[in-house]
């Protein structure tokens, strides 16, 4: 059975749904949990949107963990940044603040103001890079390529296309 054990909580349909965060909602699905406060999971199963103000909008196994983080679909996906958003695809996580992961495969976007996608495509976190913040403002897009493709520093552009790369032409 589903479960409201928050202040102003709400749980729709499905089963076996939680909302335990003050002014949390489960709108359906099964297996779901909205432990934040003010957070929400719209559907799919077995997703958790653990942060303040966060949400999962569908999918299976996702997680948004951090304060205003985003999933909106997939599975096995996490944002892990405060403000953090991944738009679907498997296996992403946008760990860095305000950065995203828009689908693919395998990406990490793990510095501050980031974007990684396509597959395997990783933006270094601060661990990795041992810089604060990781690496900051760099964009990563890596081909189907099934290998890492992985930033060196702060700021960058990083382009992977095994195919070619075109600027204003598709040649």
């Amino acid at each position: 059975p589903n479960q409201v054990t928050a202040d102003f909580g709400t749980v729709g349909g499905g089963f076996s749904n939680l909302a335990s965060g003050a002014v949390s909602h489960v709108a359906g699905g099964n297996g779901n949990v909205a432990s934040g406060i003010q957070s929400t999971v719209a559907g799919g199963f077995n997703n958790a949107a653990s942060g303040t103000e966060s949400m999962v909008a569908g999918g299976g196994s996702n997680v948004a963990g951090a304060l205003g983080s985003t999933v909106a679909g997939g599975a096995f996906n996490t944002a892990s940044g405060d403000r953090s958003t991944v738009s679907g695809g498997i296996n992403n996580v946008a760990s860095g603040f305000l950065s995203m992961v828009p689908g693919g495969q395998f990406n990490l976007a793990g510095g501050d103001v980031s974007l990684a996608a396509g597959r395997r495509a990783s933006v270094r976190d601060a661990v990795q890079s041992g810089v604060p913040g990781g690496d900051r403002g760099t964009f990563v897009w890596a081909d189907s390529t099934d290998a890492p493709f992985v930033s060196t520093g702060l700021n960058q552009f990083l382009v992977r296309a095994g195919g070619g790369f075109g600027i204003n032409t598709n040649a």
